[in-house]
């Protein structure tokens, strides 16, 4: 699954990742630098999103897979 999430002239890094206590939602919450790639980033994820649920639903055999949100993390 990391080479799905490769990005060019940045670093991502999941700083903390939160689920609702009905198991409906996840909130992943990112650093990435430079800022200036932020934009671009999250789109991508954005656009990745039910695919890396769907392999991250498989690998760790949650049913039903929460849905994924990706924010950035505070500072």
């Amino acid at each position: 699954m990391l080479k799905e999430c490769a990005f060019e002239n940045a670093l991502v890094t999941i700083v903390e990742a939160e689920v609702d206590e009905d198991l409906k939602g996840a909130r992943i919450k990112l650093g990435i630098v430079p800022k200036e790639k932020a934009g671009e980033v999250m789109l991508y994820l954005e656009r990745m999103r039910r695919v890396l649920q769907f392999k991250l639903g498989r690998v760790m055999n949650i049913k039903p897979m929460p849905t994924i949100r990706f924010e950035m993390a505070k500072e």
